[in-house]
């Protein structure tokens, strides 16, 4: 029993299994135990599973089940709790019996470029939406790119506060009638 707790706590799978095997019989005699080693044991496989795939962006289920010495179901079954647990970032191919685990730095960096995506947008709408005495009409890039933000002053026939709204084509609306900012 001591030599199973040693390979379990060190994360040595194959020892970990061969002591199992030779004596499962008296291991499983004890009803605690007996409760408990199917998640012990997956503990274990999951370990070895994510320390053996570290390295690699992309592999095979048979190369892990070969590795392991566990079943191609098993380890499809692994890898898809610690996808799902977004312990790790990756697709399984069942297809193929294959996997592509997204690394780190490629993670981290979609991650920033997102953020930065983001703070960008939130500059330009800060910009064209609060900046004084800027004309967006009188950039032709920005006007025929769409970009403008069009500002709308309320449904016809009302008056409103004046808001600012992104697409389209800048329009004054008021009372019943349209005019455009341009004067045309």
């Amino acid at each position: 029993m001591t030599d199973l707790v040693e390979a379990y706590q060190r994360n040595e799978i194959h020892r970990y299994e061969q002591i199992l095997e030779t004596h499962k019989a008296e291991i499983l005699s004890d009803p605690f135990i007996r409760e408990h080693i199917d998640e012990v044991t997956r503990n274990v496989r999951t370990e070895a599973l994510t320390k053996l795939i570290k390295p690699y962006t992309r592999f095979t289920l048979n190369f892990i089940a070969d590795q392991l010495q566990i079943s191609v179901p098993e380890v499809q079954e692994i890898l898809g709790f610690l996808i799902l647990d977004k312990k790790i970032r990756g697709q399984i191919n069942q297809k193929d019996g294959t996997v592509e685990v997204a690394s780190k730095s490629d993670v981290e960096r979609m991650e920033s470029m997102h953020e930065w995506s983001k703070q960008f947008e939130n500059l330009w709408k800060t910009v064209l939406s609060e900046g004084e005495g800027y004309r967006l009409d009188a950039d032709p890039a920005i006007a025929t790119a769409g970009l403008a933000p069009t500002q709308s002053f309320g449904p016809v026939g009302e008056e409103s506060e004046g808001r600012v709204r992104w697409g389209g084509k800048r329009s004054l609306k008021g009372k019943g009638r349209e005019s455009s900012l341009l004067g045309h």
